[in-house]
């Protein structure tokens, strides 16, 4: 027993460095449950062993032993661990290491072979019908006596008892089964119909949520509307949100950014040599100016894809040449 424990010891040190008051359930928040078979441990004694161990190395895990007892078997085999998980790792790497340890020496055609089976999306039930049917179509012995669901229902675990040469054919037997479809019609049309449940539920779930973050927002909006000082500005922001985001769907934005770059470029490519105004009677330098400035402004918007003898894009084309003329004129007076 002393070379047992020297040797849990020894492991468990460099797993988890040993601190006093050392508190590992406060370190995460979310709790599992795991289990351990004991193959040649004591397993009603777990309990009772792992707080001497822990006493000695100054641990204090947080966690919850459940011992089942295996069918056939005098001996408990099966322990559970329920905590958070760092305390139930460290207490199953405690119980696999003492399991080791009873187990030195002990040839492996003495020991039970138990194994937990994954049974993957098709469930506990039916991955131990499939194996079972699987095992007779290949001449295997096993039956459903080697098998036994803990706990009972579908949130519960397989697991396979018997003899350890058959473990690696049950865990191969198990992988290739769980992705398998189900062979009988009904079985299929049962999996199909599930899915279809399960995708309509999360569907449907999607779009309640989305209806419920709308109808909060429409609320919010209601009373933002009618709060007394703040109401007026949040009507008038909310109304010059919703105009520009129309007029960029319409494409009215761009519309004005094509006709100003447009009259930028007609003014600079045309000179304006008379000191007055645009419209000043300056004589013809000044018309002809302008006349210069307003084809190529035309062009350009031509050029953009607006069409620049359209009735609104030719009246606002002339305003923003004619704006245009007048701010570069007043920027050289200064």
């Amino acid at each position: 027993m002393r070379l047992a424990i020297c040797f849990m010891t020894a492991l468990l040190s460099s797993a988890a460095p040993a601190e006093d008051g050392r508190d590992l359930a406060a370190q995460l928040p979310a709790e599992i449950v795991d289990c351990v078979v004991a193959t040649r441990l004591d397993a009603s004694r777990a309990e009772e062993l792992l707080k001497g161990l822990f006493e000695r190395l100054r641990m204090h895990p947080r966690y919850a032993l459940a011992v089942f007892p295996l069918p056939g078997d005098d001996r408990a085999r099966l322990v559970f661990i329920r905590g958070k998980d760092a305390d139930v790792a460290l207490v199953r790497k405690a119980l696999a290491a003492m399991d080791e340890a009873a187990s030195l020496g002990i040839p492996d055609a003495a020991r039970t072979g138990v194994m937990r089976v994954e049974s993957g999306a098709a469930g506990p039930a039916e991955m131990k019908r499939r194996i079972v049917a699987a095992a007779a179509r290949a001449g295997l012995p096993l039956a459903d006596r080697d098998f036994f669901i803990y706990p009972e229902g579908a949130a519960g675990s397989l697991f396979f008892i018997g003899a350890p040469g058959l473990a690696a054919r049950v865990a191969e037997l198990s992988g290739g089964l769980a992705a398998a479809p189900p062979s009988a019609p009904s079985d299929r049309a049962r999996a199909w119909l599930l899915q279809l449940a399960a995708e309509t539920a999360k569907s449907f779930a999607g779009l309640l949520s989305t209806a419920a973050s709308a109808a909060a927002l429409l609320l919010l909006h209601a009373i933002l509307c009618r709060l007394p000082f703040l109401g007026r500005r949040y009507r008038r922001s909310f109304r010059l949100f919703w105009e520009k985001l129309f007029a960029s769907f319409k494409g009215k934005d761009l519309a004005w950014e094509i006709i100003r770059a447009a009259a930028e470029l007609g003014v600079a490519a045309s000179p304006f040599p008379a000191p007055g105004g645009l419209k000043a009677p300056a004589g013809g330098a000044v018309d002809s100016a302008r006349t210069r400035a307003l084809d190529v402004a035309r062009a350009y918007a031509a050029w953009r894809g607006l069409d620049p003898d359209a009735t609104p894009i030719r009246g606002i084309l002339d305003a923003a040449v004619d704006a245009e003329a007048s701010r570069r004129r007043s920027v050289n007076d200064k």
